[in-house]
């Protein structure tokens, strides 16, 4: 091939990734002519220009890795296995980027894997996307995958969190809270506790995502404000515990919440739905709960007495107020039930067989709108096997009811916490 001036070269708009490229190897010591495929290229952020991971999985890669993001403010990393033997730090403004969950960051460490720098300052817009963090086992006593102390306005997307002790952790320090954090589709597995806020987490946003096999979902303790969007925790003892220690918790939300264990194997006897509980006269206060699915759960919501102002809209189970747990709904339907003529101020007692209530569940009954015309009050009680439902004549004169159509709902609940 002729000599020819790069300006007077073709033009290859459509370049594939084994194309070669020429560069000089070495051009202030030992110059050297040699080739590059374009699909070896690593341009500004790419880790191979900080160091080769020859071994994926085995070669320490952590000191590249830290140093691509202290010169470029972000990292590239290709789909392979990443060893880290220390935590990766992120400053302001400080990402990393990943190739799905090919590409995995490795670790077995018993402290952070990745970490705002934090505390005493805040950081702010650092996040990432697209990689696999793998902490080999959940067992190793304070794991985090991302520890985000006093670290602000960060946002992380598409990013699997497996074999930790915490997955997130979100907290602050006095005058360095962390805020208006942001999470899309983190899907997390095989850990202790999936998100972790505590005091100073405030305003933070979960979407979507899962939590799988955990002891439990979601901890919310001394903050405020904090949401989550169609989280969906599997297999769980608490899927969402909200508490207080020494600042009142208060409107934390979950909208559209999956709740779901097997109820075959533990931790099912013993699993807690919404755990809203309190400490001392410390309150958790003004919960909201909309529309969540509950499945398979030994106690979908437990809620303390010193637990206040929390709104719960369930189509599947009545919420109680106040200092006891709803355990399950035992039974709902329809009966229809033909009262005597009773006379005025006087009352009269009918029953029906309902298989499996006991005398210490709570019987709620919604009677026809005529009832409550004709001056009738009712009041359901329980008994082994059987609802009564008494009808009393409020009225100056005596009250003959036609048939009547009764729906009924018998709670069981536990005692107060």
């Amino acid at each position: 091939m002729p000599d020819t001036k790069v300006t007077g070269l073709g033009t290859n708009s459509t370049p594939d990734k084994d194309d070669l490229l020429h560069i000089v190897d070495d051009p202030g010591g030992t110059p050297a002519n040699q080739k590059i495929t374009l699909s070896n290229l690593a341009i500004g952020g790419d880790v191979r220009l900080y160091g080769a991971n020859t071994t994926p999985g085995t070669t320490d890669m952590t000191t590249p890795i830290q140093n691509c993001i202290d010169e470029n403010g972000y990292v590239r990393l290709q789909p392979e296995t990443y060893l880290i033997t220390d935590t990766i730090l992120l400053d302001s403004d400080e990402m990393i980027f990943g190739h799905g969950k090919a590409t995995i960051i490795k670790g077995n460490l018993t402290k952070a894997m990745i970490a705002g720098v934090g505390a005493p300052s805040r950081t702010h817009r650092s996040g990432g996307r697209d990689f696999l963090l793998d902490n080999t086992a959940r067992t190793n006593a304070n794991s985090i995958a991302l520890d985000l102390l006093s670290v602000s306005r960060s946002y992380w997307s598409n990013i699997l969190i497996q074999n930790v002790e915490t997955a997130i952790r979100i907290g602050g320090s006095t005058g360095a809270g962390a805020f208006y954090n942001d999470f899309h589709g983190v899907l997390i597995e095989t850990v202790d506790v999936g998100y972790e806020q505590g005091t100073l987490a405030n305003e933070n946003h979960v979407f979507g995502g899962t939590v799988n096999d955990c002891e439990i979902g979601t901890r919310d303790n001394d903050n405020s404000n904090n949401s989550y969007y169609g989280l969906s925790v599997e297999v769980f003892t608490t899927a969402a515990h909200i508490s207080a220690s020494t600042a009142t918790t208060q409107f934390i939300k979950y909208i559209g919440s999956r709740l779901e264990n097997a109820n075959t194997s533990s931790p099912w006897d013993a699993s807690i739905g919404f755990d809203l509980g309190a400490s001392s006269s410390i309150l958790a206060a003004s919960t909201f709960i909309y529309g969540p699915q509950i499945t398979q759960v030994f106690d979908p919501y437990r809620i303390d007495s010193n637990t206040v102002d929390y709104h719960i809209w369930d189509d599947t189970q009545f919420i109680p107020r106040g200092g006891h747990s709803l355990k399950q709904v035992v039974a709902r339907g329809s009966e229809t039930i033909n009262f005597p003529s009773i006379n005025a101020n006087d009352s009269n007692d009918q029953n029906f067989t309902v298989t499996g209530v006991v005398a210490t569940d709570t019987v709620i009954i919604n009677p026809d709108a005529a009832v409550l015309v004709a001056g009738i009050t009712l009041m359901g009680m329980a008994a082994t096997d059987t609802i009564h439902i008494r009808a009393a004549n409020v009225t100056t004169g005596a009250i003959n009811l036609a048939d009547q159509s009764f729906n009924y709902v018998v709670l069981r609940f536990a005692a107060a916490l």
